[in-house]
């Protein structure tokens, strides 16, 4: 089995919000003498700068038959499928896709989760190749409001 990309790419999103700050930046520049409009540009390009840091920082998340591989820009993570042993749905929702939390033990027996917006079609595939590699790992298809574990 070749490596699958099981995260989306939130790229685009970064250029977004980019745009957005961009206009806002124009909108600061030429219109200074409104204080509403001084103050709403202010907090939704603190908003956008956020969002834009946010964005580019997000995580790749990949697998093969064996091994679980989280990139992001300080390197590379592997985990073995086997050390997972949670695979939940968050609440978090963009556009009606939700966010997962996939929970695994790292290389010291810390316990270490990542969140990822996953792709339909492959993600299916993760979780029916995990279930095979580690039989308890607990798959949670639902999430509660009271549920902390967010």
């Amino acid at each position: 089995m070749e490596r699958l990309r099981i995260s989306r790419s939130l790229e685009a999103g970064k250029y977004v919000m980019l745009v957005i700050g961009l206009v806002l930046i124009t909108v600061l520049f030429f219109l200074n003498e409104d204080t509403n409009t001084l103050i709403t540009c202010a907090i939704f390009l603190v908003i956008s700068g956020v969002l834009y840091y946010l964005f580019s920082n997000a995580k790749t998340v990949d697998f093969d038959e064996v091994n679980m591989f989280i990139s992001n820009k300080k390197g590379n993570e592997v985990i073995p499928l086997t050390n997972i042993f949670r695979i939940k749905l968050t609440m978090t929702q963009i556009n009606n896709d939700n966010f997962w939390k996939i929970k695994y033990t790292g290389e010291q027996g810390e316990k270490l989760a990542v969140r990822i917006l996953p792709k339909r079609d492959t993600f299916e595939v993760f979780k029916r190749v995990v279930r095979e590699k580690s039989p308890s790992v607990e798959i949670k298809n639902w999430s509660h409001s009271f549920d902390l574990d967010q």
